[in-house]
C-alpha cells in the first residue's frame, strides 16, 4: 500500500510538471516563442539558468521542476536517505497539500497567459495592458517558486540534522548530474524512462 501511495504521489509530481511546461508553451510562437523568457534575451535567460542550478546551466530546466525532482527523491531514494514509513507519511502530507495548491495556481497561470495573448493580439492592442498582465504573471510565478522553496524545507524538517545533510547532498549530485548530462538520470534505458517520467 506505501508503494501504491508513494508512486501516486510521483505521478502527481510528475503531472505538475508537465502542467507547468504545458502553461509555458501555451505562449506559442506568437508571443515571442518560448514563454516570457524569450524576452530576455540569450544572456539573460543564461544567467536564469545559472542562478537556478546553483552557477551551472540546468538545460532547459527551470526552479519548479528542479524543486519537483528534488521532491521526487524522497519517494525514489527513500532507502538510501534512511527514511522511515513515518516520516515518508508526514512528508507525502506535506508534498500532497503542495501539489493541491501548485494544481489551482497553475490554473491561474494559464488563465494569465490566454488573457496575454487576447489582449497582445487585438487590433489595437493596449501594450499597458499587457505589460499589467505579464507582471501579474512574473508575480504569481514568484509566489508558487518561492512556495516551493517553503514545501521543500518544510519536508526536510521532517528529517534529523544527519539525514537531512544527506538529503540535500544527493539533491546537490542529482542536479549536478541532470546539468552536465551524465550518470543515470541521462544513460540507458533507466535515464530515459525517467527523462519522460520528469518531462525533459
Amino acid at each position: 500500500m506505501k508503494k501504491v501511495t508513494g508512486a501516486l504521489v510521483l505521478v502527481l509530481i510528475v503531472g505538475i510538471c508537465s502542467y507547468v511546461a504545458e502553461g509555458h508553451a501555451q505562449m506559442g510562437p506568437g508571443l515571442m516563442g518560448q514563454g516570457m523568457m524569450a524576452g530576455m534575451g540569450p544572456g539573460m535567460m543564461h544567467m536564469k539558468g545559472m542562478e537556478a542550478c546553483g552557477g551551472m546551466h540546468c538545460g532547459g530546466m527551470d526552479l519548479m521542476k528542479i524543486l519537483h525532482h528534488w521532491a521526487a527523491c524522497f519517494f525514489m531514494r527513500k532507502d538510501e536517505l534512511k527514511i522511515t514509513e513515518q516520516q515518508l507519511d508526514q512528508i507525502e502530507a506535506i508534498i500532497n497539500s503542495h501539489i493541491k495548491y501548485a494544481i489551482r495556481k497553475n490554473a491561474d497561470r494559464r488563465v494569465l497567459l490566454i488573457e496575454i495573448q487576447e489582449l497582445f493580439l487585438k487590433e489595437k492592442s493596449n501594450l499597458k495592458e499587457v505589460e499589467a498582465k505579464v507582471k501579474a504573471l512574473e508575480t504569481l510565478t514568484t509566489e508558487m517558486e518561492t512556495q516551493g522553496i517553503r514545501t521543500l524545507q518544510e519536508a526536510l524538517n521532517v528529517l534529523p540534522p544527519e539525514q537531512q545533510k544527506a538529503a540535500k547532498a544527493l539533491f546537490k549530485k542529482s542536479t549536478f548530474m541532470r546539468a552536465m548530462g551524465i550518470g543515470p538520470m541521462h544513460g540507458g534505458m533507466g535515464g530515459q524512462k525517467m527523462k519522460e517520467m520528469m518531462g525533459d
